[in-house]
């Protein structure tokens, strides 16, 4: 979550973090919340992330399972937004 508001972002971050539990038992049991994630510009956001190791983009015999993992992640997290997006927006 990228804003201008650091204040709004802490409040977004809050309410994704009260449904940390569903989001991790029924759509991303790996995701890894940042509320504090610093970018190479220092600019500050929060994140919520899910790691594929031992890939490369730079690898072309992993790129079928690179885009199957984002596939499966993206449409997991598309799935929980989906279901809680009401609740979300409500800030």
């Amino acid at each position: 979550m990228e804003m201008k508001d650091p204040e709004l972002r802490k409040l977004y971050f809050e309410k994704i973090q009260a449904v940390e539990a569903l989001l991790k038992e029924e759509y991303l049991p790996e995701a890894i919340f940042y509320e504090d994630f610093y970018l190479e510009s220092g600019k500050p956001i929060s994140k919520i992330s899910v790691t594929k190791r031992e890939v490369s983009v730079f690898n072309k015999n992993t790129w079928t399972e690179i885009f199957e993992f984002f596939v499966q992640k993206m449409m997991a997290f598309e799935e929980f937004y989906s279901e809680f997006e009401e609740y979300l927006k409500d800030v």
